[in-house]
């Protein structure tokens, strides 16, 4: 497998990762992946006014990076936003796995964020709450690109009763952080009928070989400074 490291939204015009937890919801067999592509050019991040970038990894036809976009969301929590971004890069169609739902995404995709020796990973693992279904794994056309949100945040709530948040020790502003995005899959078919307490799971794609699949593991960095 070869690996292209390219500046991600640079290389087209156009701007158009507990993997056990989900897995094991479903007996259906399943075979690993190809081996695995990845980048570490981290330094050579482009930045587009104060969203940061990663290089674009790609492999099996499957181009993969993201951007850390500067606003902040006051929900529950203030919320940051990673944009991901999945670009078929062949002549055939590609068909990726990524739940709808973006807290049950940690069985395939994880951002792990670095400062020094404190280091958090967004999503958290959560094995129950939701039943996959086919929109699940999204098919791209030949050279289709779709972006999809990632959520995180930096100042959880705190213990106790009250809203108060707090941010994370060692990601406080002005910090210069390393992100790793890992996006992987090793699904061929999902066969359904296991129970869960979600209820039984869904056989999808009549339970034969999920057409078009991706398999593999790419893994892309970029440095950010927090704001």
């Amino acid at each position: 497998m070869v690996s292209h490291s390219l500046p991600c939204g640079l290389n087209h015009l156009a701007l158009p990762v507990a993997l056990a937890l989900l897995w094991a919801c479903d007996p259906s067999p399943k075979k690993s992946p190809p081996a695995v592509a990845t980048t570490s050019n981290a330094e050579a991040s482009p930045r587009s006014g104060d969203a940061v970038r990663s290089t674009a990894v790609r492999a099996d036809g499957l181009e993969v990076c993201f951007e850390i976009r500067p606003d902040i969301r006051q929900e529950r929590v203030p919320m940051r936003v990673a944009a991901l971004h999945f670009r078929n890069v062949s002549d055939a169609p590609v068909r990726i796995y990524l739940p709808r739902g973006e807290a049950f995404r940690a069985a395939v995709l994880s951002l792990h964020l670095r400062s020094g020796k404190q280091l958090h990973v967004e999503p958290s693992p959560r094995p129950h709450g939701v039943v996959i279904d086919e929109p699940d794994f999204p098919l791209l056309a030949p050279g289709e690109e779709r972006v999809f949100e990632q959520s995180f945040t930096l100042d959880p709530m705190q213990p106790g009763a009250g809203t108060k948040t707090a941010r994370r020790p060692g990601f406080e502003d002005g910090k210069e952080i390393e992100v790793t995005l890992t996006y992987e899959n090793e699904i061929t078919r999902w066969a359904g009928g296991t129970e869960t307490l979600d209820g039984p799971t869904r056989r999808l794609f009549d339970g034969k070989d999920i057409p078009h699949i991706w398999t593999g593991q790419l893994s892309t960095k970029a440095t950010w400074r927090i704001r």
